[in-house]
């Protein structure tokens, strides 16, 4: 499905009954309230009115609040975003916010929510695959609800995360306060305050200085902006990066590993080159699709979910970010291998979480 972003599409039975199932499995109904963030120029309105509309089937008192879109604090200054007033009390009013085209993640309003246990769902994502998400997407999932759990947990007790592909990536860092389970919908009564849409997986922010060693993109792999530029998958020579305490300090190899220099170079930016985040992903049916097809859309959020794909997002100052997403990955936690060339094993195996998949 290709999207043109430029116009808006009409809403849709289908858009709404997806729209429909991910607020039921979010647990909303009749005796909730919800209200949903969008802002002038989000450029998929439709898919707010879909929610919107699943939210009224579902009995819930809806409403839309329209606001200015945020500037990045990072590149305009730490007061960059400012939630209005009616906004933000619009925001500790609703049972549910869920924000469509408001990035709130860097602004001291999502930090309070997640003190404050206020449930919030992010129904955004790339534009190429928003309605593919929304329509495909089946919440709930037993295996992805499970993993996402359970892994953060396991995540959090290590000292030392380690992450190793047979093409020469060797890497170890520390995420013991930052790993969180998404699962693409929420479960307020599981103690879960905010989730992604599609993003289903263990993602991570690394602990400062923690982040060294060697990544290398090998063919196979998926850097999603040197996919845009050489087609899909990456079939390139390798580009190796050196990387200290978060930071990518030099870049090696060929024309392509040139190409991703100068792209980082262009933003002037220092924290261009800052490891922002990592996942990986847990969502089965997103990697049937990605098996079958050879032009899956991986775009952004959307490739970093495939279960058993490692993603790293490069670049804490949009819109430098890129997401970096890598095969045949395999995965330690102080020694203790939870993944295998993509493949859950050991605590986070299907036996040890006793997950039984349909046939």
């Amino acid at each position: 499905m290709s999207i043109n972003i430029e116009s808006p599409y009409e809403i849709t039975n289908r858009l709404v009954k997806g729209c429909r199932q991910i607020l039921k499995a979010s647990q909303v109904n009749e005796k909730k309230q919800v209200t949903i963030f969008t802002s002038r120029d989000y450029p998929q309105q439709h898919i707010v009115n879909s929610y919107y509309q699943a939210s009224l089937d579902l009995g819930a008192e809806t409403t839309i609040v329209i606001n200015e879109q945020f500037k990045h604090p990072i590149l305009f200054g730490p007061d960059a975003i400012k939630v209005p007033k009616a906004t933000e009390a619009a925001i500790w009013a609703s049972d549910m916010s869920i924000f469509m085209g408001m990035d709130l993640f860097r602004s001291p309003i999502l930090e309070k929510m997640r003190k404050e246990n206020k449930a919030g769902f992010f129904g955004y994502n790339s534009f190429r695959s928003t309605e593919k998400l929304i329509i495909n997407y089946p919440p709930p999932n037993e295996s992805v609800v499970k993993r996402a759990d359970a892994a953060p947990k396991i995540i959090k007790k290590g000292s030392e995360v380690k992450f190793t592909t047979p093409s020469g990536t060797d890497l170890t860092m520390v995420m013991k306060s930052n790993a969180s389970g998404e699962i693409g919908f929420l479960q307020p009564n599981k103690g879960h305050i905010w989730d992604i849409l599609g993003g289903s997986g263990i993602y991570g922010r690394l602990e400062p200085d923690s982040f060294n060693g060697t990544y290398i993109i090998a063919p196979g792999d998926y850097p999603s902006e040197l996919v845009h530029r050489n087609g899909f998958p990456y079939a390139g020579e390798k580009i190796i990066f050196k990387i200290k305490e978060n930071r990518i300090i030099k870049i090696e190899g060929g024309f392509n590993a040139k190409l991703q220099k100068e792209w980082f170079d262009n933003w002037d930016h220092p924290n261009s080159y800052l490891l922002a985040h990592f996942t990986i992903g847990t969502h089965p049916d997103m990697r049937r699709d990605f098996l079958r097809y050879l032009n899956y859309e991986i775009a952004g959020w959307d490739g970093e979910w495939i279960e058993g794909l490692i993603g790293f997002g490069v670049g804490i100052a949009p819109p430098s970010h890129t997401d970096f997403m890598n095969r045949n990955g395999s995965i330690y936690v102080d020694g203790e291998k939870i993944l295998d060339n993509e493949k859950f094993v050991g605590p986070l195996s299907d036996e040890a979480l006793g997950i039984k998949h349909k046939k």
